[in-house]
């Protein structure tokens, strides 16, 4: 399977989406209906390759993907489905359930364009009492018509698709896109029956990269539980309180930094500084903590951790 991923958009505030602790309720995301209006104004582009060494290329009539209405609304129901897959394999938020999604556009006689726009999105977001709301758009869905290299008679036909797909992350706070990205999965050179099976098959594996993403817009923060290994004064192993109920896996490394505030003109700034930096060993059977070796820091951990200060921590990218 090849799966190629376009990053076409992240803003700054990627890092700052909203971040999943143990000490406060996950944070409420609503998934919007998948809007499939592109799909509909543009046609497949269908191509024929010759088996053999020898390869032909040429453009023939679209097999028909999305050849009446219900068949692409089918299509973009499954789009959402995976997205919302998506959160839920997250295990960092909540997921506003579809019935009280489809009840608040029933009552409020909203339709999807109504919601296009970012402010609008948020004003919805805000009827369902969640943090963030999540647009997509298919963008395009193209076919190819392929035969097995041991078809040399090109007898028996096998498709291709290549989905191509934009999530924008929009804060109900601030009616603010804070992240938005452009993904686009195939199924690579497995062939299938149908240019239906085609698009679906590679619509689940786009699913995985979604994941990824999602990992790093909502990032995993707590604080260093213990100080579970020292050697001369400096920290080698912590336990921290993110586990693997937010999500949290083996080989993920997370920041560890300390926090201060002052008081400027008559407002509290908070001031962050880096402490080191940790990568996750073990997470435990729990589901809240993991332990996790120090790669950065030791000492500056084990000295303020001995002093009383409470060492946050916060998953970043490796």
């Amino acid at each position: 399977m090849r799966i190629i991923l376009f990053p076409f958009l992240l803003t700054a505030g990627l890092w700052a989406q909203g971040r999943t602790t143990m000490e406060s309720e996950k944070i409420v995301v609503a998934v919007l209906p998948m809007d499939a209006v592109a799909l509909s104004d543009r046609p497949n582009r269908t191509v024929t390759i010759a088996a053999g060494d020898t390869s032909v290329t040429r453009t023939e009539e679209p097999p028909g993907l999305f050849d009446h209405k219900a068949a692409l609304e089918a299509f973009a129901e499954a789009a959402t489905q995976k997205v919302v897959n998506a959160f839920v394999n997250l295990k960092r938020v909540r997921v506003v359930e579809r019935s009280a999604l489809d009840r608040v556009f029933k009552e409020q006689e909203f339709q999807l364009t109504d919601v296009a726009s970012p402010a609008e999105g948020a004003r919805l977001g805000e009827l369902l009492g969640a943090s963030f709301i999540v647009q997509g758009q298919l963008q395009q869905a193209s076919v190819v018509r392929s035969y097995s290299m041991w078809d040399t008679a090109r007898t028996s036909p096998g498709y291709t698709a290549t989905v191509e797909l934009n999530l924008r992350l929009v804060n109900v706070s601030t009616g603010e896109i804070t992240a938005s990205k452009d993904f686009s999965a195939t199924n690579g050179f497995l062939l299938q029956n149908t240019p239906s099976e085609a698009a679906y098959w590679a619509l689940n594996d786009g699913e995985k990269d979604i994941v990824k993403w999602l990992r790093l817009a909502f990032p995993v923060a707590g604080f260093v539980f213990e100080i579970a290994k020292a050697k001369k004064g400096a920290a080698q192993e912590v336990v921290i309180t993110c586990g693997k109920n937010l999500g949290v896996r083996k080989g993920d490394i997370f920041r560890v930094y300390s926090e201060q505030s002052v008081e400027i003109e008559g407002k509290i700034v908070t001031r962050s500084s880096d402490v080191g930096k940790l990568e996750v060993k073990k997470v435990e059977e729990d589901g809240v903590f993991s332990r996790c070796s120090v790669e950065k820091g030791g000492g500056d951990i084990a000295e303020q951790f001995a002093s009383g200060v409470k060492l946050k921590v916060v998953q970043v990218k490796k």
